[in-house]
């Protein structure tokens, strides 16, 4: 189940366009999709020198919101030398699409057949 959910939200986040540049210190870097800035941001936290830490946070679109049925990343950098040095934090966030408690209790089920037939 979990690699079917994280295949759905890559697949969502790789059809929308990205405008934004990958950081402050790589404004030149521009990701075409907003999955390839999720990939980036994150190659970029374990390869730089130190490594940039990451707090993530998961949430739920709410009923009203636009876009409810669509994934959405918001990804916040930190820059505590100075707002043109390389980051020292990235925020993540993962949005999920709105769910009904019916279709939360669908899926709970399907899970739970899974974990049975396994």
């Amino acid at each position: 189940m979990w690699f079917k959910a994280l295949g759905h939200a890559r697949l969502q986040l790789a059809a929308q366009p990205n405008t934004r540049s990958l950081s402050n210190d790589q404004r030149v870097v521009v990701p075409a999709t907003k999955c390839a800035l999720l990939d980036a941001s994150i190659r970029k936290c374990f390869n730089s020198e130190p490594p940039i830490p990451m707090k993530a946070d998961i949430r739920q679109h709410q009923k009203d919101d636009a876009n409810s049925d669509q994934h959405e990343i918001r990804l916040v950098w930190e820059y505590g030398n100075g707002d043109d040095q390389a980051p020292t934090l990235l925020n993540l966030t993962m949005v999920c699409p709105y769910m009904t408690k019916s279709r939360a209790a669908d899926t709970s089920a399907e899970a739970q057949q899974e974990r049975s037939e396994k």
